[in-house]
């Protein structure tokens, strides 16, 4: 009797749900966003109501794993049930089954998913890591703090720090997926029965960065080539719908261009492709001693890594931020309050306020790597968000064993911000970020500054925050330097500013003082 009445409350709900959910469709059919403010609050209320509805399916899933309903039918699994009544792929179902596990575990994280505050995206990025048994326990441990680190941050930001802090915790498990991948790496070129073929393999992170690196230069090498040939023919007229080859073949011709030179020697030295790899000094340190057989212990870092990362953060919650008054010249709030979100941020600081130290390589494998020496560890280090850093410039994540050996093989070269080694800091002598100052501007960022922008640091422009011909005369010198995409970059001539704060963050505001969010 208790069961048929609990079926009947639940038929009402869901029926009352889909009246609503009709209402609202009908509602949108006539809406027309009168603002950029107004069309981000329409985006962020109906994700809140399917981050709800989500929450609702795994709740489903974990209710039929609890009462054990799916054997009736023969299911080996409530997972199992899921996807064949939800009509669902393998991999949906799986991702639900997965998330379903993590929320049990996890109260914290399970009432900001129902209560609509933390995605979809997040909850699966989060139970993908709580499947590996090796760090779950610690996981558990830090639910609260994961929870709200999930909410605050731009999901790119999150991702970032939690893949960081797994493989901080489960160094050993890092390592061997990278020994395996180098151990595994392959390639071959099958043939169609008419002659035609493809390629496939794959090896090591390192390894393929650096075959990535000289096939997309030459890939730039045919594109300008095409360019070239149109501008010939048409001249100014040309566009890119002219060009001889399309994408595709563009990237054909340049892995083949590529096998038949070789390595490129006939380029010459100054034309080698150098592949940047970038690793922070103690995560370099600590392998560097692993190598040489000691044990350096834990990484010093994993015993605060969420603390650290929460005195970062910037609440992204619109609820709490449309209170807010945002202008380049507020300020964050003390590191011992609550973050307010988007109330301010701080001026950049001189260049010279940083002692940063980097350290590169350069051999004969062509590998080159930066490493961000700042002393220990701490929130706003350029590169990570509180110190860790070891991966490509675009924030590939690579096996730190992987690149020290790179560095081991290669020639060290030290430079040093605002002494000895490369200058940096070459005042207003020099319009453009070149060489190493442009190297450093793209290591601030992994992708484009601007707000939602995802094209990569090493396919950006690397242009000034204080304009060099503005009042200010900005100085041609890392710390006032971003990269930047070239459509947002023109941006900035149409009166919006880029400020990045002491978090080390950059915000981007609107002509009429408002920032975007």
């Amino acid at each position: 009797m208790e069961s048929a009445v609990q079926d009947q409350v639940m038929t009402g709900a869901i029926e009352r749900v889909s009246a609503g959910l009709d209402e609202l469709a009908v509602a949108l059919e006539g809406w027309v966003p009168a603002d950029a403010d107004d069309a981000a609050r329409g985006i962020r209320e109906t994700e809140a109501l399917g981050r709800r509805l989500h929450a609702m399916q795994v709740g489903v899933l974990s209710a039929v794993d609890r009462s054990g309903a799916h054997r009736a039918d023969g299911h080996a699994s409530a997972k199992v049930m899921v996807r064949h009544c939800g009509n669902l792929s393998n991999a949906e179902a799986l991702r639900r089954s997965q998330v379903a596990s993590a929320l049990r575990d996890l109260p914290v994280v399970a009432a900001a998913h129902a209560a609509g505050r933390l995605g979809v995206a997040q909850a699966e990025r989060i139970a993908r890591v709580h499947a590996n048994k090796r760090v779950r326990e610690s996981m558990v441990a830090e639910d609260a703090a994961v929870m709200k680190a999930a909410v605050m941050l731009p999901y790119r930001d999150f991702d970032e720090a939690i893949t960081d802090w797994e493989r901080l915790a489960d160094e050993d498990g890092a390592g061997d997926r990278a020994e395996r991948a180098d151990a595994n790496r392959d390639f071959r070129m099958p043939r169609n029965l008419d002659g035609s073929g493809r390629f496939d393999g794959g090896g090591g992170g390192v390894a393929m960065q650096q075959i990535e690196d000289v096939w997309q230069r030459q890939v730039k090498r045919e594109w300008e080539a095409d360019w070239a040939d149109a501008r010939c023919r048409l001249g100014d007229a040309a566009t890119k719908d002219d060009l001889a080859r399309t994408d595709a073949q563009r990237r054909f011709d340049a892995m083949k261009a590529c096998f038949l030179r070789g390595d490129l020697a006939e380029y010459g030295v100054e034309a080698r492709t150098c592949t940047e790899l970038v690793v922070d000094d103690v995560t370099f340190e600590r392998r560097l001693a692993m190598l040489f057989g000691t044990d350096p212990g834990p990484d010093p870092r994993l015993a605060t890594w969420w603390d650290d990362l929460t005195t970062t953060l910037v609440d992204l919650d619109p609820a709490v931020s449309s209170s807010a008054s945002p202008s380049p010249a507020g300020r964050l709030p003390a590191a011992d309050t609550e973050p307010v979100p988007h109330a301010g941020v701080d001026p950049i600081p001189p260049a010279d306020a940083d002692s940063g130290v980097d350290a590169g390589v350069e051999g004969d494998g062509n590998v080159g790597a930066d490493a961000n020496r700042g002393g220990a560890p701490r929130p706003g280090t350029p590169g990570g968000l509180i110190g860790y850093r070891c991966g490509t410039v675009d924030g590939r994540p690579l096996d730190p064993t992987e690149v020290v050996v790179a560095a081991l093989i290669g020639q060290v070269r030290r430079t040093v911000a605002g002494a000895d080694g490369v200058v940096m800091d070459m005042s207003r002598r020099t319009r453009l970020f070149t060489g190493a100052r442009q190297l450093a501007v793209r290591l601030s960022s992994r992708s484009c500054v601007w707000t939602g922008c995802d094209v990569p640091s090493s396919d950006c422009q690397c242009d000034h925050l204080e304009s060099f011909h503005g009042p200010g005369q900005g100085r041609t010198d890392p710390g006032n330097g971003a990269p930047a995409c070239g459509r947002h970059n023109r941006k900035k001539e149409q009166g919006y500013t880029v400020v990045r704060d002491r978090y080390g963050r950059y915000h981007v505001y609107r002509p009429d003082g408002t920032e975007i969010t």
